[in-house]
């Protein structure tokens, strides 16, 4: 009975620490191989949170993004890399991504709660796809097709 008790108090705790965390957008195209992206980090929680952000490069597949470190010549350049974000705050991040040739770049956002004693630390990732090709139109569902990427419904 105290086991049950204590994973349903995890459960809780975990619940309520993923609860408000948010990212915008989830994904945006620009064309001539560069963008000024943007990123903006949401805390919709009662406590403050740590957030890092990073770049990393990632080819989409039918099983989740694999992302890597950055390609490359793939350059970006972010305004903001680790912030504390209050409760109820958002705040924006710059992204400056330049490529040699289409590219694919996430923007990770790692939100993480303060330690305190004796309670457990939770970090969510979430992640920005910045889709940077040639030409922005069907930037992403270029890359998409080309990686054999099939989406639910078609």
């Amino acid at each position: 009975m105290k086991f049950r008790i204590v994973i349903l108090s995890v459960a809780l705790f975990v619940a309520t620490a993923l609860h408000g965390q948010a990212i915008a957008p989830l994904t945006a195209e620009f064309g001539h191989h560069k963008a000024n992206a943007a990123m903006l980090t949401v805390n919709q929680g009662l406590y403050p949170q740590i957030v890092t952000v990073e770049a990393v490069s990632f080819t989409p597949s039918n099983h989740g993004p694999q992302f890597r470190k950055l390609d490359p010549g793939v350059n970006v350049i972010l305004s903001d890399t680790s912030f504390k974000l209050g409760a109820k705050q958002q705040r924006q991040v710059g992204a400056k991504i330049t490529c040699p040739s289409d590219c694919a770049v996430a923007l990770r956002a790692t939100f993480l709660s303060p330690k305190k004693d004796s309670s457990i630390q939770v970090a969510v990732h979430l992640d920005s796809a910045q889709y940077v090709c040639d030409r922005a139109k069907d930037c992403r569902a270029n890359f998409l097709k080309t990686a054999g990427v099939t989406l639910a419904g078609k």
